[in-house]
């Protein structure tokens, strides 16, 4: 069962597998930090499906719910939950703004759901160009 788990942490993508013993997996394992960088990812590649499927990106991102699911072919009732969430690993929102036709920004304001801050509290944000003439 150990392995059975440990391959499926890392299937998914949330972590390396990292057993401090044989008989559990850390509570504190993965980090909420973790899994919101673990998020930004999922959520790039949803707007990266949305756009190719569509030719722009989303103005706003509840757009982007129409292609949940499609590129695993997986329906997206049944992803599980932190597929399904559109919050960071505090489970607090990710902020989604359109910077230009081609550009946007998704930040998680880390667990004090504050701009700014240092540690936990610190913001992760990416900001991605897709499509388009990258600007010099």
């Amino acid at each position: 069962m150990q392995k059975v788990l440990c391959g499926l942490l890392v299937w998914v993508g949330l972590a390396e597998c990292r057993i401090s013993d044989a008989h559990r997996i850390p509570t504190d394992y993965p980090s909420s930090r973790m899994r919101t960088e673990y998020k930004l990812d999922v959520l790039s590649g949803w707007i990266q499906l949305y756009y190719d499927l569509n030719g722009k990106l989303p103005s706003k991102f509840d757009e982007v719910d129409s292609v949940r699911g499609i590129s695993s072919g997986i329906d997206k009732n049944a992803l599980p939950p932190w597929e399904k969430a559109i919050e960071d690993g505090w489970w607090n929102p990710i902020v989604y703004q359109k910077i230009d036709e081609n550009s946007y920004r998704l930040s998680s304001y880390g667990e004090d759901k504050k701009p700014g801050g240092t540690g936990n509290a610190a913001d992760i944000t990416i900001i991605r160009h897709i499509g388009g003439k990258e600007a010099l």
